[in-house]
């Protein structure tokens, strides 16, 4: 083998190497968050004396094969450690792009992770909702994440024809109200964090013995019971407005499945500032 042709295979190898540096990640998926960031390291291959031992150049081949399995086994390691199981990556409002739900009266960005199958299925002013489809049956959304403005409740939740509505001014007052339905169970309430803002957490089933056959808690809208049976419930107040943020399941036992996507999504949103009342005097 002449010279040229190991200046060849030199360039060759080097140009394969640089190619796989670029797609090993800077921050490796299997660090935790609180671990330190002790920075990256960049192998690169040098000429020099090492390199150069010999006549046929074997010696100088050798090493660079060395360097580039050391290079892409620590790439495969990578990739091994950041997907583990199938399914989302954490970190998505960093890897996915941000949207905005900009209609909503608290306006708030967001993002999801394809692999997730979360489709915005419903906005409406004090109302938004995310799903995904049930795979026996796609026109069917059983998994759910909702954003709710909550500021009037029934007075009567077991009554169906209404019966008057109360204020809400505050996420305690609101936890209060759900402990004080008699079809409801309400348990596991604690302290949680919402796009840094403080939020009560909140886990809410049906009663096994229900007082109330079916329970109505939102003005004009259809029975609490029926969307869901079971909620994991955050509330937070977003600049003076009572916000619920509702996990929701169709069967109890799904819950904790959908839990870590569903937390995952949730730890995307970020609620923007709101504008001044234009009418208010100074």
């Amino acid at each position: 083998m002449t010279q040229i042709d190991n200046d060849r295979i030199e360039a060759a190898v080097a140009r394969r190497l640089e190619a796989v540096e670029s797609l090993v990640p800077a921050t490796p998926q299997w660090r935790g968050a609180d671990e330190a960031d002790h920075g990256s390291s960049r192998i690169v291959v040098v000429g020099g004396p090492a390199f150069r031992q010999g006549t046929r150049g074997e010696p100088r081949f050798g090493l660079l094969l060395v360097a580039a399995a050391a290079i892409l086994a620590v790439f495969a390691f990578s990739v091994i450690g950041g997907l583990g199981a199938l399914g989302p990556v954490p970190g998505w409002a960093d890897r996915f792009p941000l949207q905005t739900a900009d209609t909503f009266e608290r306006p708030f960005t967001y993002a999801t992770d394809p692999a997730s199958g979360i489709e915005r299925d419903e906005v409406t002013p004090r109302f938004v909702q995310f799903a995904t489809r049930d795979p026996a049956d796609p026109t069917r959304f059983n998994r759910i994440v909702a954003i709710r403005v909550v500021d009037l409740v029934r007075v009567d939740p077991c009554r169906s024809n209404h019966g008057g509505t109360t204020s809400i001014t505050a996420p305690q007052q609101f936890l209060d109200y759900l402990r004080s339905i008699p079809g409801l169970s309400v348990s596991g309430a604690s302290a949680a964090t919402v796009d840094g803002r403080s939020a009560l957490q909140v886990d809410v089933t049906t009663a096994s013995k229900p007082t109330c056959s079916s329970v109505y808690i939102w003005p004009s809208e259809g029975a609490f019971t029926d969307t869901a049976a079971a909620r994991r419930i955050y509330l937070l107040d977003v600049d003076g407005a009572t916000i619920l943020v509702a996990v929701a399941v169709a069967e109890p036992s799904d819950l904790d499945a959908w839990l870590p996507t569903a937390d995952q999504f949730i730890a995307t949103l970020h609620f923007l500032p709101t504008s001044p009342d234009s009418s208010a005097q100074p």
